[in-house]
């Protein structure tokens, strides 16, 4: 539970994989054909996020994994049932090791879920769109023709 917060890194560097998921098209110059296809504006989109989704879950989930399994096969899992207060007498929390580990690894996946979301372009630029309407239309209102 101490190493919780190495998994940082690995959730960057998966956000840092996933944003580019929308820009290969407009990149090479392909997005007019892609885009103007039956299923380029709704499936596509829809497979793209999923894909992206996927394959950051798969690889966080390795680096969960990884990060949860070196200490289980270095110490065992004996002291899992022990009270959380051991390591520390200050928490207030009445876990177990077991129990705070998964809280531990619940509460960064809801925070990968979140990065990875807002590194995609699509849905972080249409949370901005709806956000950034009001302003736009008190702007307008208060607008003075010159004259």
């Amino acid at each position: 539970m101490s190493s919780f917060e190495l998994l940082v890194f690995a959730i960057l560097s998966i956000c840092i994989a996933v944003a580019p998921v929308f820009c290969g098209e407009y990149q090479a110059g392909t997005d007019a054909v892609v885009l103007a296809g039956r299923f380029g504006k709704t499936k596509l989109i829809t497979a793209k996020i999923a894909a992206s989704f996927l394959f950051g879950l798969l690889a966080f989930t390795l680096h969960v994994v990884v990060a949860c399994g070196l200490p289980l096969m270095a110490f065992g899992a004996d002291g899992w049932n022990l009270p959380v207060q051991i390591a520390n007498t200050t928490i207030p929390y009445p876990f177990t090791f077991l129990q705070a580990a998964l809280v531990s690894i619940g509460v960064i996946y809801l925070i990968f879920l979140v990065l990875d979301a807002f590194s995609m372009r699509a849905i972080l630029y249409a949370m901005l769109t709806v956000i950034m309407i009001p302003f736009a239309k008190r702007g307008f209102q208060e607008h003075q023709v010159a004259g």
